[in-house]
C-alpha cells in the first residue's frame, strides 16, 4: 500500500513530468493545452462537433485530444481517413468499450459494438447475407412499397380538399419504424387504424423510447470514477431501459414464433416465395448452429435493425425534404424527372429508382451536407500504429469528422451550398474518401443499400403525389439539434421514485406538509424547496437512494477514492481472510473505481457457480488481460460469449480430452524418466543437495513444450540453452505481472501515467513472448503435416486453421499455446514444490506413500500413469497439498454481467468476484485441524463434497486442465518417492512462507538432500561409469 500512497502524494507533478517525457519520446499529433485529469473537457463549451471543427481549423486535420482517461484521435482529411481504413484498417476495426455497448449491446455482442474478431465476423456475415444482400432487399421490396403507399394514402386523406400543415418528422419516423418492424416481426409497430390519431403517436413514442437509445459515449466512459459513484443515475437508467427492452424483444420473438406455428397448422402448403421475417430467419439458422445463435445474439441482431436502420433513414428524409423546401427549383426538377420516367398513371416503385439519377443526386447531396453520423461511429486502435507520420498509441479512440470533410472547400466547390448537380458526373459511383456518410472500411454500415432504397422510394413518392410548400415565407430552419442532459437526469430521478413506492410516498408526505395539496392555481416557489430535505437528499445522493431498496452485502469502513485498497496487503489471501473473519463470508469492497464481491464460504461459492454461473462467466477487463493475452482473446480472459466458447471447445476436445491426454502419456513418462536420470547422475552413490524448484519448473515446461511442439528446452540434447533460459525468464516475469496487483486497474487515472512502467514492461515482455510463439508456429508450418508431427497440439491447430482460417488465426493459436505453456508450467511445478515441502516436513507421510507404491507397484519396474488409480494415499497427499496451497488462492477473478443475488444479498452488474479458495480450504467449520497437513482426511473422499475444495476453480470457467495437472503431479511425485530417499538439508523444517503472485509460490525455493534407493539402480538404463 505504500505504492498507492506514493501515487496519490505525487499525482499532479508527476502528470506534467510524464506528459513532457511522452512528448519527447514519440512524435504525437498536435494537441491543445490540456488540464490535469480532465484533459480537454474544458474546451467543450459548445457541441462536440462544433468544438472539433474549431480545433481542427487551428491545429490541422490530425488532432489529439484527451477526455479524462480516454485518448482521442480526430481526423478531418480524406488522405488521413484513407490511411486509417486501408493501411490500418484492421487496427481500427475495433470499437471502444462503453457503458452503452455493455448495457444496450448485450455486453458488446451486438454488431455495432462487438469487438473485431470471430463473433463480429459471424454477425456481419449474417447481416450481409440474410438482411442486406441484393436478394434479401428484393424480397422485402413489397414491404417498403406497401408502407410508402400507406403513407401517401394517409397524406391524401388529410390534404385532398385544401393544403394542410403536416408533421413530417413523425410521419417519416413512423414510416421507417413500420418497415423495420414488418421486416423483423411481420407486423407494423403502429397499426393503420390508429396511426393518424393521438394514440398512434403515443404508441410510436413508446416504441422509440424502447428501442432508440444513444449508442454514443457518455461522461462516465471518460471518467470511470463517476460510474462508480452513479453519476446522475446514468447507468441505473441504462439498466432499467435495457431490462424493459429485453422483455419487449422477447415478447416479440415469442409472438412471432406462435404466429408461425399457428399459420403452419392452418396451411398445409407454405409459400416459399414469401419473405421470411428476420426472427424466423434467425431461428431457422439457430437449428444448424445453436451455440452461435444464442438468445442474446438474436436479440442484438433485431436491436441493430431498429437502432441503426430507423433513426438514420428518418433523419435523412427530414433533411432532404427541408433542403428541397428551401430550394423549390430543385424540387421541381426532381418532379419533372419522376413524371418523365414514371408518369402519373401509377405510383413509383423500387424498380423505377435506377431510372431517377437526379433524385439520387439530391439524396447524396443531403448526405454530404448532413451525414447521419457526422463523426461516424468511434473506432478503437487495437495496437499502436502510425497515421500521417504521427504515432498513435494502442487504445486510442478514432473519430472521423465526416461533416468537416464533406464541407472542405479544398474538396468541394461552394461546399455549403445545396447543389445536387455536383454528383451528376459520378454516375452513381462514390467519391473515394471525400464522401463517407455511411463510414468506410470493414466496419462501414452494411445497410447502405436498404437505407438508400427507403429514402429514394419515400422521397420520390412524396414529390410525385403532392405539391409541397413551406409553412411560412421564411426558410426552413436548418440548425442541428443539441442534447438536453437535464431530461436524462430527470428521467432517472423519476424512475427511481416509480420503482420504489415507499420512497415516493415519503416525498409526497413531505411535500404535503411543507407546500400543501397542489392546486391548479398554486405554484411552488423557490422558498419552499429548501424545506424538502428528503427529496433533495434522494436526488443528490443516489448512492443513499440505492441503499434504501437494495440489500447489499456488509462492507468495512472505506477511505475516500481508494476505498478498501489499503486492506490489500500481501499475501492478499491472508489479509482478505482476516477481513472476512471480522465482517462475514460475503463482503462488498470498494477498490478505487471497482466494486468487488469477496466470497469465502462454500455455500456462497455454490451460489456463484451454479445459480449464477452464466452471470459470473465473464472476466473483468484488466491491463494484464489486454497486453499479456492478445487483447482479451485467450481462453483465460476472453469475455464470455462465442469467442470463448469456441476456444474452450477446442481446448476441451483437442487438448484436454481423455483420448488426447492418453495419447501424450509417453511424453510425460519420458520426461519424468529423464528427470530421474539427471538426479541419479547428480547423486551418484551418495547424497547430494538438489535444487528441486528449478527441476520441477524444467520438468513441467518440457512436458508442455513436448506436447505442444515436440521440442525439449531443458536437460540433455537441448540445442539452444540460452533461448530456453530466456523464454523461461519471460514466462516467470509474465506470471509475476499477471499475479501482481496493478493499481491502475482500480484507479484508471493512474494507469495513464504508468509511473512504475508496468504497462511498458508488459508490452515489452509480450513482444518477446509473441516472437517465440510465432517462431514455433512458423517452424511447424514450414515442416508441413509430416507423420512425426501429426500428433502435436500445434500441428492439430494448424490443421484446423486450414479449414477455418477466419477463426484459427495465428493470434488465436498463439494465445492457446501461451496459456498451455504459462498455466501448465507454473501451476504444476508450484504444486509439486509445495507437496515435496510438506512431505519433507512430515517424513511419516512420505514413508506411507513409499510403502503404498512398493505394495502396489513393487520394485521390479518404475511407476507409470496406469498405477495412479491404485495409489490412494498418494492422491490424498496431492489433494491435501492443493487444499493447503491451492494453485490460485483467490481463483481467477470473475465479473457479473447482470444483477444477481448471492447469499440473499443483491450484487450489481459489473461487480468483480473474488473467491478466496485459500480461506475456504482452511475454514475450521469445514475442516478438522484445518492448518495441519493430514492426507488421511481425504480417505473415502469422492471429490463431490460441495464446494469445500475448489483448487482449480468451479463452474464453466473452471480450469479445463485439472486432469492433466493431476497426472503430471502424481507421476512425478510418485516416481521421485519410489526412486530416491529424501531428507531436509538441516534439522530445521522447510520454510513454508508464501510469496506474492497469482499461483502463490514459496518465498524460499525448495532444496533437499537426495539419495538413490538401493534397490532401484538397475532400472536406470545408464552406464555405471557415468555415475558421478
Amino acid at each position: 500500500m505504500e505504492i498507492l500512497y506514493f501515487y496519490l502524494a505525487l499525482l499532479l507533478p508527476i502528470i506534467f513530468i510524464v506528459k513532457i517525457l511522452n512528448h519527447s519520446n514519440q512524435k504525437l499529433p498536435p494537441s491543445p493545452f490540456s488540464l490535469p485529469i480532465i484533459g480537454h473537457f474544458y474546451l467543450l463549451k459548445r457541441s462536440l462537433l462544433q468544438t472539433i471543427e474549431t480545433l481542427s481549423l487551428q491545429y490541422g486535420p490530425i488532432l489529439s485530444l484527451k477526455f479524462g482517461s480516454r485518448s482521442i484521435l480526430v481526423v478531418s482529411s480524406p488522405s488521413v481517413v484513407e490511411e486509417c481504413f486501408t493501411k490500418n484498417d484492421i487496427i481500427f476495426a475495433n470499437r471502444p468499450r462503453t457503458m452503452a455497448g455493455e448495457h444496450f449491446g448485450f455486453n458488446a455482442t451486438a454488431p455495432v459494438w462487438a469487438p473485431y474478431g470471430h463473433l463480429w465476423r459471424n454477425l456481419r456475415r449474417v447481416a450481409t447475407v440474410e438482411i442486406f444482400s441484393h436478394i434479401s432487399l428484393q424480397k422485402s421490396s413489397l414491404i417498403r412499397e406497401e408502407e410508402v403507399h400507406s403513407l401517401l394514402r394517409q397524406l391524401y386523406k388529410v390534404s385532398n380538399l385544401e393544403p394542410q400543415k403536416v408533421e413530417l418528422r413523425y410521419l417519416f419516423s413512423l414510416l421507417v419504424s413500420n418497415i423495420m418492424m414488418r421486416m423483423v416481426a411481420g407486423k407494423p409497430c403502429v397499426g393503420k387504424e390508429v396511426e393518424s390519431m393521438d394514440v398512434g403517436k403515443q404508441l410510436h413514442k413508446e416504441f422509440k423510447e424502447t428501442y432508440f437509445s444513444s449508442i454514443t459515449m457518455n461522461i462516465c466512459d471518460c471518467f470511470p470514477i463517476l460510474r462508480w459513484v452513479g453519476y446522475k443515475g446514468l447507468e441505473k437508467n441504462m439498466i432499467r431501459l435495457q431490462r424493459k427492452r429485453d422483455e419487449v424483444l422477447w415478447r416479440l420473438i415469442e409472438e412471432t414464433k406462435q404466429k408461425k406455428t399457428s399459420s403452419s397448422l392452418k396451411n398445409d402448403t407454405i409459400d416459399v416465395e414469401k419473405k421470411r421475417t428476420l426472427i424466423e430467419t434467425l431461428f431457422s439458422l439457430r437449428k444448424s448452429e445453436p451455440e452461435f445463435y444464442s438468445d442474446d445474439v438474436i436479440k442484438s441482431m433485431i436491436l441493430m435493425m431498429f437502432i441503426a436502420g430507423t433513426d438514420t433513414t428518418a433523419t435523412t428524409l427530414e433533411w432532404a425534404m427541408s433542403l428541397l423546401l428551401n430550394h423549390l427549383e430543385v424540387l421541381q426538377k426532381v418532379k419533372i424527372e419522376i413524371d418523365n420516367q414514371v408518369g402519373s398513371e401509377r405510383l413509383i416503385n423500387d424498380l423505377d429508382l435506377t431510372k431517377l439519377p437526379y433524385l439520387h443526386c439530391v439524396i447524396n447531396e443531403t448526405l454530404r451536407l448532413y451525414p447521419p453520423a457526422p463523426l461516424l461511429l468511434p473506432h478503437f486502435s487495437s495496437t499502436a500504429c502510425s497515421v500521417g507520420g504521427f504515432h498513435v498509441p494502442q487504445g486510442t479512440i478514432l473519430l472521423v469528422n465526416a461533416w468537416a470533410i464533406h464541407r472542405d472547400p479544398k474538396l468541394w466547390e461552394e461546399p455549403t451550398r445545396f447543389k445536387p448537380e455536383r454528383f451528376e458526373a459520378t454516375n452513381g459511383e462514390r467519391e473515394g474518401f471525400k464522401f463517407i456518410p455511411f463510414g468506410i472500411g470493414r466496419r462501414a454500415c452494411p445497410g447502405v443499400g436498404m437505407g438508400m432504397h427507403i429514402t429514394a422510394l419515400a422521397l420520390g413518392g412524396l414529390i410525385q403525389c403532392f405539391e409541397w410548400e413551406r409553412v411560412e415565407k421564411e426558410m426552413v430552419d436548418m440548425s442541428t439539434a443539441g442534447t438536453d442532459t437535464s431530461s436524462t437526469a430527470l428521467e432517472w430521478e423519476m424512475s427511481l421514485l416509480l420503482d420504489h413506492p415507499s420512497a415516493m410516498e415519503k416525498v409526497r408526505v413531505e411535500i404535503d406538509a411543507n407546500v400543501g395539496q397542489l392546486d391548479k392555481a398554486v405554484f411552488w416557489m423557490n422558498k419552499t424547496l429548501p424545506k424538502l430535505h428528503y427529496l433533495q437528499n434522494l436526488l443528490i445522493n443516489n448512492k443513499q437512494a440505492v441503499k434504501i431498496i437494495k440489500n447489499l452485502p456488509p462492507s468495512p469502513p472505506s477511505l475516500p477514492i481508494i476505498g478498501h485498497l489499503h486492506h490489500f496487503i500481501q499475501p492478499i489471501q491472508r489479509s482478505l481472510h482476516a477481513l472476512s473473519e471480522k465482517h462475514g463470508n460475503i463482503l462488498l469492497l470498494r477498490c478505487g473505481s471497482r466494486t468487488v464481491l469477496l466470497v469465502s464460504s462454500p455455500s456462497a461459492a455454490e451460489d456463484c457457480f451454479t445459480t449464477n454461473d452464466v452471470v459470473f462467466a465473464n472476466r473483468p477487463r484488466m491491463l494484464a488481460a489486454n497486453h499479456l493475452n492478445y487483447n482479451f482473446s485467450t481462453v483465460a480472459v476472453a469475455p464470455y460469449g462465442d469467442l470463448w466458447r469456441n476456444i474452450r471447445r477446442i481446448m476441451t476436445l483437442e487438448i484436454f480430452s481423455s483420448s488426447r491426454i492418453n495419447a501424450f502419456s509417453s511424453v510425460r513418462h519420458e520426461e519424468v524418466r529423464l528427470l530421474r536420470k539427471q538426479l541419479m547422475q547428480s547423486c551418484g552413490h551418495g547424497s547430494r543437495k538438489i535444487d528441486l524448484n528449478s527441476k520441477f519448473v524444467d520438468l513441467s515446461f518440457n512436458i508442455m513444450t513436448m506436447m505442444v511442439a515436440g521440442k525439449r528446452y531443458f536437460g540433455e540434447d537441448v540445442e539452444d540453452v540460452e533461448e530456453a533460459k530466456r523464454i523461461q525468464d519471460v514466462i516467470r516475469e509474465l506470471v509475476g505481472l499477471c499475479g501482481a496487483t496493478n493499481i491502475g486497474d482500480f484507479l484508471p487515472f493512474l494507469q495513464w501515467m504508468d509511473l512504475l512502467g508496468v504497462e511498458k514492461k508488459m508490452v515489452g515482455l509480450m513482444k518477446k513472448m509473441d516472437t517465440f510463439l510465432q517462431d514455433l508456429i512458423d517452424d511447424h508450418r514450414a515442416a508441413g503435416s509430416e507423420a512425426q508431427v501429426k500428433k502435436l497440439m500445434i500441428r492439430n491447430l494448424l490443421n484446423l486453421q486450414e479449414t477455418e482460417p477466419e477463426f484459427y488465426t495465428d493470434e488465436i493459436i498463439k494465445g492457446i499455446v501461451m496459456v498451455l505453456l504459462v498455466a501448465g508450467t507454473d501451476t504444476s511445478s508450484t504444486a509439486l514444490e509445495w507437496a515435496m515441502s510438506l512431505l519433507l516436513n512430515h517424513p511419516s507421510a512420505m514413508e506411507k506413500v513409499r510403502a503404498e507404491i512398493d505394495a502396489n507397484v513393487g520394485q521390479g519396474r518404475l511407476l507409470d500413469e496406469q498405477d495412479l488409480t491404485k495409489l490412494h494415499y498418494l492422491q490424498n497427499v496431492i489433494s491435501e497439498t492443493l487444499r493447503l496451497y491451492p494453485p490460485v488462492p483467490l481463483l481467477v477473478p470473475h465479473e457479473a454481467s447482470d444483477d444477481c443475488v448471492v447469499g440473499k444479498f443483491d450484487v450489481s452488474r459489473g461487480t468483480m468476484l473474488m473467491v478466496n479458495a485459500w480461506a475456504i480450504h482452511r475454514d475450521p467449520k469445514l475442516w478438522v485441524n484445518p492448518t495441519q497437513f493430514m492426507p488421511e482426511r481425504f480417505e473415502g473422499w469422492s471429490g463431490t463434497d460441495g464446494y469445500r475444495l475448489i483448487p482449480f476453480g468451479a463452474g464453466r470457467r473452471g480450469c479445463p486442465g485439472a486432469g492433466l495437472a493431476n497426472r503430471v503431479i502424481g507421476l512425478a511425485l510418485g516416481t521421485l518417492i519410489q526412486s530416491f530417499e529424501w531428507e531436509r538439508i538441516g534439522e530445521e523444517e522447510v520454510d513454508m512462507t508464501e510469496y506474492l503472485g497469482l499461483t502463490m509460490p514459496k518465498v524460499k525455493p525448495l532444496e533437499a538432500m537426495c539419495k538413490l534407493r538401493k534397490p532401484m539402480p538397475q532400472h536406470f538404463p545408464v552406464d555405471a561409469n557415468a555415475i558421478i
